[in-house]
């Protein structure tokens, strides 16, 4: 009988995407998520020719899961920033500005 242990789609899609946003080593982040480096370099090669797949059955490609994870990133610092300024433009003479978020 196989010991071999079965990782979900989305487990494999998010641990490309810690190997490109990490600063640690692509061992490291193996090693801390509990599988194997070869097993880990298999997922970054089959992410880079398009072949791995995500939740949903969906193909997601190196690429794109380094983009999305750009834009989460951007989209996170984006949405602080309008809290930044809705919180100053409680505090502002021109509070007119600030009514929507009152």
């Amino acid at each position: 009988m196989s010991t071999r242990k079965r990782y979900s789609d989305e487990f494999k899609v998010e641990a490309v995407k810690l190997t490109e946003t990490s600063s640690a080593t692509i061992a490291t982040v193996a090693k801390e998520l509990g599988v194997s480096l070869a097993t880990l370099n298999e997922w970054r090669a089959r992410a880079k020719r398009g072949k791995l797949r995500g939740p949903g059955g969906k193909v997601v490609s190196f690429k794109d899961a380094s983009e999305m994870q750009r834009l989460k990133r951007e989209n996170a610092r984006l949405q602080k920033e309008v809290e930044i300024l809705k919180l100053a433009a409680v505090g502002s003479p021109h509070r007119y500005f600030a009514k929507e978020s009152l």
